[in-house]
Parts: structure tokens; C-alpha cells; sequence
């Protein structure tokens, strides 16, 4: 059968993804439901005759049969510590990194004081001071251990369970840890340690800016970069270039080959050494799945040229894929796989169509090489952009109209700047002088002020990215699949592709039309997900303000991601009802992100002074006790502090809504407040009973909420609760219409 392999691995990649946002119910349903739908196609003789189905069906009851069977082996065991005080002793096992002021480590945890003897596990453990320890040190402390959350990016909790990350942890600061050198350092350590220098020597070669966007193409390293450049880098699409993936070894391959050609290498030595380079990249990418995968692609593809049999690319990257999902059941949820899978793929089947498409066109104004290498260029960035553009959308939850000419104007600036910095990383670690180094950094340094400075100007395009509602993504995205289906079953998909994409197109730009005139004149309230406290955001007709900042100090950068992923470049008003530590660190990620209008802030929080030596197109102001501020025309807020506690009151189309930021007691409040229609409290007050609102919202962390939500279920039944299920929207419309939905 042809592509055999192809079919075998991109099924099992897909089941192997499905798998991983489903429930155990929904696990179950979909084992029963594929092993009949198997042994049907195996009895109906028509469906066997194709082999396809039966083989594709085998190949998803597998994906399935052993993802369940890793869940409950390795998984299972795991969830049990979730939520508790533990003793773990294990080694660290991979490179530590600082994000939003505290330092993450990676352990492989081999004993738990009081659980019987199980398999190794690898934990994500956070703390607030830096360990004094290297790689593969002995670690023993007590950490509180929690279910891996989706604080640090786009679906996390999947892409840590593909590094087998199933459980996360944090460290008290009053409790003393245990560092005990360890003699004995495996293979991995050395090149850990490569990783770790090649890293630093940037930082050395190059101004800090300059050295973490090096760091980020050529080693995938995003933790250093400021959020300024990750939010030029999304909002024009090209944000997938810093996960080091396939579309990276593909054209560091091609252009290692174009110069071992220039070089009239023999066709023999030209693979070995290309083989050796690729061998080369991975190791310093320390074997990551996505590199792996497209590496192992390559090699074999080019093995097969060695002895002169042409490799089926697809074929070849089918086989990839399924060795690197054979030893890893969670490697769907790992973004880089799919983004690795997609570019390779094409690049192989899209690149040549594109590129003699484009190249009617070029020749008939000039036949020189330059036209040639643009119109390959071009093709490239293509074929990869529209390769990855489903998985790319669904991930980020955002369209970026500009990504086309993004993707074209930066991907071989960035393959240059790959190899740029690779060579001068390479002989700095060797020891040649920075002097000697210094032109080819000269080019660097110009090459990623190109980049930067194409992003920048990208990204401040009206509508160069637009917010979408990630449910009509799915939608669209499972309707465009249906459409390529249906052809492939009814017709041919080369005779029908002008009219699939154009009917995709106005599905999705009908659907984005249609949202915008459903969400025309609706106020948004938007109760963030951030533990014990209240983070709140209000949205209307593209405007956004910032009502109240806070929650537990691990999920600080929820608020800023948030206001990112709604395509925020400008808070109409950012108000810090509260001056505690919390509040003041969710007011700083904020502050430091976007631009304002207005800051208002409690007094005792004293930042106006600063900030407006900074901004001078912003107001700011500050409060004591209560302030009163009229936003949009539409929304009246009033703030009251008692005993140290800020309240909110905010009246939105005749709706009443309380905020109860962090506690305090009922009885202090206006009794007029007390009767509202929506009560929020990040902290449930004292004399609670008091109030008396219509629907309820705990924006809580799991534990916290248990006990809350049974003493507020006797005032009401319309209990809504955060709880690391993701952001609750309240979307009020004229007159007085409430919708209260979960955006997870």
C-alpha cells in the first residue's frame, strides 16, 4: 500500500491529540466506539477490500487503547498528590529558568515520603529564590504539589504533560531544602551544559534584546524575552518561528546542501555531512520532539539518496512521527509537533506548486537567479504559513491578516540569522576572540534589528490580528475539514480547491461579521481565573478597561495574557482598587504591557509620581476611601474602603454588581449595595448572608471554593465558580439581558 507509514503516523498523532482533552468517561466511550467501528470495517467486505479504513481505524483503537493505558499506569497514581503537602527527594533534571520573578526547576522525583514505592515522575517546581544547585543535583524538600494549570501559556497543562510533566509544585519559603552534589552525571548533563553555555554566550556576543530573540530561533529559549517582542511577534504571526521545529532542520538542511554544492562536494560526502549537521542541531536542541522528528525525517530521506532510492518525503515523515509518538502517548499536546508535522509537510507537498505558480509570473518580468530565490522564497513562507495556519489559529485563538506578509519578509531573515548565530556561538564556545567574531555579529545585530523592526511596524497595521472566539474557530476550522472530505469522497480536490477556499473564506469572514454585530453594544465583564482574589476586565465595541487587578502571585501574568488574546493595545482605564502585594504585582505585568489612558490606583499603592515622569499621555490619579468614576458614558463604578477592605459597586444598564476583592465584612457597605443582581468576591466577607444578589461568582482557587460555595448555595442556587476551569464572561445588553457563559 502507498504511504503506509504516512497513514499509520499522522492517525496516531491525531488520536494521541484528541485523546488528551478528553475526560476518562470520554476516553472510554471512544475505546468502545473505535474497536466497533474496527471490527466492523474488518466484516464488511467492500471497507476491507480498501485496506485504509481498517488500517486507519487499528491505528486510532491503538493511539487509544495506549494513551488510557499510560493514564491510568502513570497519570492516575500521579492525581493523587494533587492538592497536598508532600516530601519529595529526586535530581534535577534539566536547565532552571526565571519567569515573572520566580524560578522554575525541573525534578525527576524517585522517592514521596509515605507512598509505596512507584515509577519516577518528573515534577515542575516553582520557588521565589533561586536554588543553589546544578543539573542533576540531589533535591529533598516539602513542596505543595497541584495539578499542572495553564498559567504559563496556551494550553499548558497538555504541553507539560508531553514532557511528562504530570504534576507541578511550589516550594514555602520558611521551609529548609535539602542540595546534595551528585557525583555521578549521565550523558544528558554534557549537554545540558552545552545548552547552557551556547545561551550565555549570547548574552555576552550581543545586546540583551538582540541575545534573547537569537536565543529564542535558534534554541527555542522564549523565557528572556520581553513581552513587548512576543506580542509583535503573535500579533503578525510569526510567533511559531521561536519553537524551534521542522520548518527550522528543513531549511538549515537546504542551505547546508546549497553550500556543499557551491563547494562541488561529491553527492556522497554532501548527505554525510548534512546527516552530521542535522545530528549536530538536535543535540544542541537537546533531542526536542519537534526537532527529532523532522532530523529523523531528513536523515532518512537522505540515507535513501545515498543509495540512490528516492524517499517518499511524506512517507518519511509518517515513519518520524510515529517513533516519536511510540515513546511518548501524551506527544500530541506538544504545539511544536504539530507545527514541526505541518511545516514539513508542507513544505513537501505545497512548495513546488507555489513556487511554479509564482515563477510564470516572475519570469515573464525577469529571468535572473535573484527572481528565482524571492519566488522561492516566497513559495516557502507559503506553503509553511498555509501549512500551519489551522493549528496556529487554534493555539493562539487569534487571525493574523498580516501573517502572509509577515511569514514572507522574516522566515529566511530568520534562517540567516539561525546559521549567524550558530557559527559565531560556536567559535566563541571554542575560544576564538570576540574581535575576530565581530563582523559576522555586525550582521546579526542588523539582521534582527530587521526583524524586530518588520514586526514592530507589521504589528501596528489597523486589523493586522483579530481576536476570535476560539468555540466559531473550532467551528470554522471543523467545517473547512468537512469541505476537503466531501471533496476527496464526491470529486477531485485539485479540480475543487478554488472553490473550497473561497467557500472557506466566507465562512469565516461571514462568521467574524456576525459575531461583531452580536457583540455590538454588549458590555463584557470578564472574571478572570487567578486563585483567591479578583482580577476584572471590561469590554465594549473594542474598547477595553482594566477594573480591578489581583489574585495569588503564580498566575500574575493571566491578566496581561488575557488582555493580549482580546487583542488589547489600548485600557481606556486601568483602576488598583486594592494596594496590597498582589494587586501590586498584577498592576505592574499590566503596566509595563500596555498603553493607558488613565491609571487610577488607592494612594497608598504610590506610583503616579513615577509612571508619569514615563507617560505623558496618561492621567493618573489616586484615591483614599472611595472614588467615583464615570466609564463609556453607560457604566458608573464606586469604589468604598472599611477596615482596610475595598469594596466595588458597579451599575452597567441598570445591572448591579458588588465586588469583593479580598474579604471584609458586609455590615461596613451601603445597604443600598446589598441588594444586587451579581455578587463577586475573590474572598467571601464576613456576614455574607447579608447579601442578597441573583447569581453568585467565586473567583476562587479549588480548595478555597469547596466550603464557600455550600454557605452561599443557601442565599442562591446561581453559583458560578473560577477554580482553574477557566475565565467566567458576564455579557450585559440592553434591556438589562445577562448572559453568564465559562471561556475555557
Amino acid at each position: 500500500m502507498r504511504r503506509l507509514f504516512a497513514i499509520v503516523g499522522f492517525t496516531y498523532l491525531i488520536t494521541l491529540t484528541v485523546a488528551m482533552f478528553l475526560s476518562e468517561k470520554a476516553l472510554v466511550v471512544c475505546l468502545c466506539l473505535n474497536a466497533a467501528c474496527f471490527i466492523a470495517s474488518v466484516l464488511v467486505k467492500n471497507i476491507r477490500k480498501n485496506k485504509i479504513f481498517p488500517i486507519a481505524l487499528f491505528t486510532s483503537l491503538l493511539g487509544f487503547g495506549v494513551y488510557t493505558a499510560n493514564y491510568n499506569i502513570n497519570i492516575l497514581p500521579i492525581k493523587q498528590l494533587y492538592d497536598k503537602d508532600i516530601n519529595i527527594s529526586g535530581v534535577i533534571c534539566d536547565i532552571p529558568y526565571k519567569n515573572n520573578g520566580r524560578y522554575y526547576y525541573t525534578i525527576e522525583v524517585d522517592k514521596v515520603v509515605g507512598r509505596e514505592s512507584g515509577k519516577k515522575f518528573k515534577m515542575s517546581l516553582s520557588c521565589s529564590d533561586a536554588l543553589e544547585a546544578d543539573i542533576y543535583d540531589k533535591f529533598t524538600g516539602n513542596v505543595h504539589a497541584f495539578e499542572p494549570n495553564f498559567c504559563s501559556g496556551f494550553y499548558s497543562k497538555q504541553y507539560k504533560m508531553s514532557q511528562k510533566k504530570y504534576i507541578s509544585g511550589f516550594l514555602y519559603d520558611y521551609q529548609p531544602v535539602e542540595i546534595q552534589e551528585n557525583s555521578e552525571k549521565p550523558f544528558n548533563y554534557y549537554i545540558l551544559k552545552f545548552r547552557e553555555k551556547m545561551l550565555s554566550s549570547m548574552k555576552s556576543l550581543l545586546p540583551e534584546t538582540h541575545a534573547t530573540i537569537t536565543n529564542g530561533v535558534l534554541l527555542g529559549e522564549k523565557q528572556d524575552l520581553t513581552q513587548d517582542i512576543k506580542n509583535d511577534f503573535l500579533r503578525v504571526g510569526i510567533y511559531h518561528l521561536l519553537a524551534v521545529s521542522g520548518i527550522h532542520v528543513v531549511l538549515l538542511c537546504e542551505a547546508a546542501t546549497a553550500v556543499f554544492k557551491k563547494f562541488k562536494f561529491s553527492k556522497r560526502s554532501s548527505n554525510l555531512l548534512t546527516i552530521a549537521f542535522i545530528l549536530f542541531f538536535m543535540a544542541v536542541n537537546c533531542f526536542s520532539p519537534s526537532v527529532v522528528r523532522a532530523g529523523v525525517m531528513m536523515i532518512i530521506y537522505l540515507i535513501g539518496d545515498l543509495f540512490g532510492r528516492k524517499s517518499d518525503c511524506i512517507n518519511s515523515l509518517g515513519i518520524a512521527v510515529l517513533l516519536m509518538c511510540a515513546f511518548n502517548p501524551n506527544a500530541g499536546g506538544d504545539i511544536r509537533i504539530w507545527l514541526s508535522t505541518l511545516s514539513v509537510l508542507g513544505i513537501n507537498v505545497l512548495e513546488t506548486k507555489i513556487f511554479k505558480f509564482i515563477n510564470n509570473y516572475v519570469s515573464l518580468l525577469s529571468d535572473e537567479a535573484v527572481t528565482r530565490y524571492l519566488a522561492k522564497s516566497v513559495s516557502m513562507s507559503l506553503s509553511v504559513m498555509i501549512a500551519t495556519f489551522p493549528v496556529t489559529v487554534i493555539f493562539f485563538k487569534r487571525l493574523c491578516l498580516i501573517a502572509p506578509i509577515s511569514n514572507i519578509l522574516t522566515m529566511f531573515p530568520i534562517t540567516f540569522m539561525i546559521i549567524l548565530s550558530m557559527v559565531s556561538n560556536l567559535m566563541y564556545v571554542a575560544g576564538v576572540s570576540k574581535a575576530f567574531i565581530m563582523p559576522l555579529l555586525c550582521v546579526l545585530k542588523i539582521d534582527v534589528d530587521y526583524v524586530i523592526n518588520v514586526c514592530r511596524w507589521l504589528s501596528g497595521f489597523p486589523f493586522a490580528c483579530v481576536s476570535i472566539e476560539y468555540k466559531f474557530i473550532s467551528l470554522w476550522v471543523s467545517s473547512v475539514l468537512i469541505l476537503i472530505g466531501l471533496s476527496v469522497i464526491f470529486g477531485d480536490v485539485k479540480k475543487q480547491v478554488k472553490f473550497i477556499s473561497l467557500l472557506s473564506l466566507n465562512i469565516l469572514f461571514v462568521g467574524i461579521i456576525s459575531y461583531k454585530i452580536l457583540m455590538r453594544d454588549v458590555t463584557r465583564l470578564s472574571v478572570l481565573d487567578v486563585g483567591n482574589g479578583c482580577s476584572l476586565v471590561l469590554s465594549k465595541n473594542g474598547r477595553n478597561s482594566v477594573i480591578c487587578c489581583g489574585g495569588e502571585e503564580y498566575y500574575c501574568d493571566r491578566l496581561g495574557r488575557y488582555l493580549d488574546s482580546i487583542n488589547t493595545g489600548y485600557l481606556d482605564l486601568l483602576l488598583v482598587p486594592s494596594s496590597d502585594e498582589e494587586s501590586s504585582m498584577f498592576f505592574n505585568d499590566v503596566n509595563d504591557k500596555f498603553k493607558k489612558n488613565c491609571v487610577v490606583t488607592a494612594d497608598s499603592m504610590c506610583v503616579g509620581q513615577g509612571l508619569q515622569s514615563e507617560e505623558t499621555n496618561t492621567h493618573f490619579e489616586t484615591f483614599k476611601d472611595k472614588i467615583d468614576i464615570k466609564l463609556w458614558n453607560d457604566i458608573a463604578i464606586n469604589t468604598y474602603e472599611a477596615e482596610d477592605k475595598t469594596w466595588m459597586f458597579l451599575k452597567i444598564d441598570n445591572i448591579n454588581i458588588l465586588v469583593c476583592p479580598n474579604g471584609g465584612d458586609a455590615k461596613n457597605i451601603p445597604s443600598k449595595w446589598l441588594d444586587c443582581d451579581i455578587f463577586i468576591t475573590g474572598s467571601l466577607p464576613i456576614n455574607y448572608d447579608l447579601i442578597h444578589p441573583v447569581y453568585n461568582i467565586l473567583s476562587e482557587s479549588k480548595i478555597s471554593c469547596e466550603n464557600n460555595l455550600i454557605k452561599l448555595s443557601k442565599n442562591t442556587l446561581n453559583n458560578y465558580v473560577t477554580s482553574n476551569y477557566g475565565t467566567i464572561n458576564i455579557d450585559i445588553k440592553s434591556p438589562s439581558t445577562i448572559t453568564i457563559r465559562r471561556e475555557t
